[in-house]
């Protein structure tokens, strides 16, 4: 008989047994929970019946291979909380058009949204907590029948711009802790009723200057309220502290930011730069690049969803 399913799932898995991509009639792979500390096998390839390939929580790394792309059957791919990174392959997923539900949610994965429009079954997709940047596509899911989709949860990434009016297309949209700029009207419009009938835009994201501990407005008890610090629509925190870490000096301070502090913050992180030789740090990817605001800069960590410095982490880095 043949193996159909291989569950070896929260083990003790220091590596990842390679003989498992050598059954090729598996249909159901569980392997989540483990300590690989590796990157997921080109040989997964092999597995071209598959249809549900689980590694969460495993410590994976490197990027996606493309060889996932062979995998024409899979329907339900769950890689949450791991350590992959590099950018998500658009035609990686153009190819998987049998997609259901992917979860590659508390990643290190970065660049561009892409947009997903091939994947006509898609019902769930969660890529919140990445470094995902730029602005979501126009044609985002664009091939998608509303009536079968269940979420998308785009939260804790960089993603800036406006949220665009194909999303009025859902009901359950989360965008909450980016960097928005602005939600188009279609998807404040009374007329789709429930809480955008009573919230308005609020009901999809907080208003810059506001926040809520869902980034929106969901019911009269959980309104967005005041915070003078918040810059972006949707954010859940409203700090006003500042962690300086470098290795060997910490420090805090309890001023609150305000917007015109951002240039001043610019202005101090440049300085810092020029006058502690960056040019010879071992890491100085973006800084004083105009061009990429000093939130990316390397070592740079701010609250999410603000312009606000949360660390400054340059430990190890040849700073002169």
């Amino acid at each position: 008989p043949s193996l159909l399913s291989l569950d070896i799932s929260r083990n003790d898995f220091h590596t990842i047994p390679l003989e498992v991509f050598e059954v090729i009639t598996l249909q159901q792979l569980f392997m989540g929970t483990n300590s690989f500390a590796s990157a997921i096998p080109t040989s997964v390839g092999n597995l071209k019946q598959l249809q549900l390939f689980s590694c969460s929580s495993s410590s994976l790394s490197s990027s996606i291979p493309s060889e996932i792309g062979l995998l024409r059957d899979l329907v339900h791919i769950n890689l949450e909380d791991n350590n992959l990174s590099s950018t998500l392959p658009a035609e990686l997923f153009e190819a998987l058009t049998s997609l259901a539900f992917v979860d590659l949610s508390g990643q290190a994965l970065e660049g561009s949204l892409p947009s997903f429009r091939s994947l006509r079954n898609l019902r769930r997709l969660d890529l919140s907590r990445n470094k995902l940047s730029g602005t979501i596509p126009d044609d985002f899911l664009g091939g998608i029948n509303p009536l079968f989709f269940d979420y998308v949860d785009l939260s804790e990434n960089y993603l800036s711009g406006e949220v665009p009016a194909i999303l009025s297309h859902f009901n359950d949209v989360y965008l909450h802790d980016n960097q928005i700029s602005g939600i188009d009207s279609e998807l404040c419009d009374k007329s789709r009723g429930g809480v955008f009938e009573q919230f308005g835009c609020d009901a999809i994201l907080c208003p810059p200057m506001k926040y809520s501990t869902i980034g929106r407005q969901d019911s009269e008890t959980n309104a967005c309220i005041d915070c003078p610090n918040s810059y972006y629509f949707g954010a859940t925190t409203c700090n006003t502290t500042v962690e300086v870490d470098t290795g060997t000096i910490k420090s805090a301070l309890d001023d609150e930011l305000l917007p015109s502090n951002v240039v001043r913050e610019n202005q101090a992180l440049t300085t810092f730069y020029l006058a502690c030789g960056g040019e010879y740090w071992t890491n100085n990817d973006h800084w004083i690049d105009s061009s990429v605001g000093y939130c990316h800069w390397k070592g740079i960590e701010c609250h999410i969803g603000t312009q606000s410095i949360k660390a400054i982490n340059l430990g190890s880095n040849n700073v002169l």
